[in-house]
């Protein structure tokens, strides 16, 4: 147990924690295993949209470009992973 007289550090502002802390709880186990594996689904979305970008602007650049001289436009050519919404083409 806490110790004796716990009670008596119990003060008013500690009771709004107190309840959400109980709420949370409340919610179980299913329910923050369920959000824990769409936290990690977003991360890895995250990382393999990085991943893309960097491979398209790797791709992107030529040889000529480092040196400052005139190079004909590049066409950037964006691709929609599977679960992405909003403008595939927005930029920004």
């Amino acid at each position: 147990m806490p110790g004796e007289h716990w009670w008596d550090r119990l003060t008013p502002a500690k009771i709004p924690g107190i309840l959400l802390s109980a709420l949370l709880l409340s919610l179980g186990a299913p329910f923050w295993y369920g959000r824990l594996q769409d936290l990690l689904k977003l991360r890895s979305t995250v990382a393999q949209n990085d991943s893309m970008q960097r491979q398209i602007r790797q791709t992107a650049q030529t040889p000529g470009q480092a040196d400052g001289s005139p190079t004909a436009p590049t066409t950037i050519v964006r691709v929609a992973v599977a679960g992405e919404q909003g403008d595939p083409n927005a930029v920004g």
